[in-house]
């Protein structure tokens, strides 16, 4: 007997098309697309997608749509109510709360939203369990944010969040620039991923086959 697995599975890449229509409409949020069909096609990646960079513009649409808690609540529910249909019985979920705090809410409360979602959805479906994990994004000057990612994440670990991820365009932003070195005290003193490594149980993925295409 096959089990299906999936572990790199974007929230906020997952959304479905109706929904983020509704929501809109709900939140009165003016969406670049006219209906929900063009709401599909934007949010899909084109057959000739070239880079990362260009992949990654497909999540911009969806997260116009999630600032409110309610919303977060409802996507991470549907997302694991889908899985379930197709027979997913374990999925790890990935998206940054420092995306969802434009209009007031912080990051625990962003993450406790996803959490309550993705609870409900496990209750509904008990064939399936879910986690989350919580990205800190590359980036030259949102150092404060990824702290704050870190510290949800030592909050909630093991309520459903079960890891840490730093994402974003590897091209812009090597993996390397974020790698401790013994001789850069100042790494030591303000680097988010100091506080990452006081998370002795929690896991930190820093690829996870995301890579731009080099010429």
């Amino acid at each position: 007997m096959s089990h299906i697995v999936e572990l790199h599975l974007h929230l906020d890449g997952s959304l479905r098309p109706e929904t983020v229509w509704e929501l809109a409409k709900e939140q009165g949020v003016e969406l670049p697309a006219k209906s929900a069909e063009e709401v599909k096609y934007m949010m899909e990646v084109p057959e000739d997608c070239k880079t990362l960079e260009e992949y990654l513009e497909r999540f911009d649409l969806p997260l116009l749509v999630l600032q409110k808690a309610d919303a977060i609540e409802r996507v991470t529910f549907e997302l694991v109510e889908d899985l379930a249909k197709e027979g997913v019985e374990y999925a790890e979920l990935r998206f940054a709360p420092q995306f969802s705090i434009k209009d007031g809410l912080t990051q625990d409360e962003v993450v406790e939203a996803a959490i309550r979602g993705a609870e409900r959805g496990m209750k509904l479906y008990p064939q399936i369990r879910v986690g989350l994990i919580l990205c800190c994004m590359r980036g030259a000057d949102n150092e404060e944010l990824n702290m704050q990612t870190v510290e949800t994440a030592k909050k909630y670990l093991g309520d459903v969040v079960c890891a840490v991820d730093i994402a974003g365009a590897e091209g812009l932003f090597p993996t390397e620039n974020f790698a401790p070195s013994p001789s850069t005290e100042s790494w030591h003193n303000s680097s988010p991923w100091k506080t990452i490594s006081s998370l002795k149980a929690c896991p930190v993925t820093f690829r996870s086959g995301a890579h731009t295409p080099q010429p």
